[in-house]
């Protein structure tokens, strides 16, 4: 809420701090900025007219964090995915999971398409999935596909997309 006032320096006074109140919330959201603007000095100057603030978001803490890191495979092995889990671990929580083609096509054997989801129960923090991988005789190059987080439930997505390397044997 924007708010107005007026700071009044005394003789001799070469600076003032004002305090702004925040409202707390339990929204999960990405830090906020707001603007300080001076304006109207009376028997005065203003050489800088305006400060950026930050309001940090301080609620991921009360929530499970799902990130998924990239991983790589021999072809016709597995590429092993792991989803892990950070922040509130007291309770049950879920995200759903989805494969893309990259270079890679499931059109192409190269890989299974799959998606489903993880559900992490109290106290857990890892996850890993297995991706089946084709195994062909053309010497190419290696290959990419991409592992998508989505739908949290219960939590938030910090990193959610993750890049399959499926290493050519050829």
């Amino acid at each position: 809420t924007a708010n107005t006032g007026t700071l009044t320096f005394l003789s001799g006074e070469t600076s003032k701090t004002m305090t702004i109140v925040t409202g707390d919330d339990t929204a999960e959201e990405a830090d906020e900025t707001l603007i300080v603007a001076l304006s109207n000095p009376v028997d005065g100057v203003i050489s800088i007219a305006t400060a950026i603030g930050t309001i940090f978001n301080d609620d991921s803490i009360n929530t499970a964090i799902f990130s998924i890191s990239d991983a790589s495979a021999v072809e016709g092995s597995y590429i092993y995915f792991t989803v892990t889990r950070s922040g509130r671990l007291d309770g049950d929580a879920a995200v759903r999971f989805s494969t893309a083609d990259g270079t890679a096509t499931v059109a192409d054997n190269d890989y299974t398409a799959f998606s489903g989801w993880v559900v992490f129960r109290a106290g857990e923090t890892s996850k890993t999935g297995l991706l089946a991988t084709g195994n062909d005789t053309v010497d190419e190059a290696d290959e990419t596909l991409t592992v998508t987080l989505s739908y949290p439930y219960q939590a938030i997505i910090a990193v959610g997309t993750a890049t399959g390397t499926i290493i050519d044997n050829d």
